[in-house]
């Protein structure tokens, strides 16, 4: 899921991601109302990781910062 709201369409753009950190293991759901759930709370819990001080320098960090480029494939 990507949490980050984008102003245009980035299809065929280069995205760059990091990981860092761990939410939950694979798990297997019985409706798709329990995976949209799931998933709201996985976005809840990465918001709150996203806060903690050790993650804030990736916020502002320049491999994010640069304007992306479409690829020309």
């Amino acid at each position: 899921y990507i949490m980050h709201e984008f102003e245009e369409d980035f299809y065929g753009a280069n995205l760059k991601t990091i990981m860092l950190g761990y939410l939950r293991p694979m798990a297997n759901y019985n409706s798709l109302d329990e995976l949209i759930d799931a998933i709201h709370q996985d976005i809840k819990n990465a918001r709150e990781k996203l806060e903690l001080k050790e993650n804030q320098e990736y916020i502002k960090h320049d491999f994010f910062t640069v304007k992306f480029e479409r690829s020309k494939i």
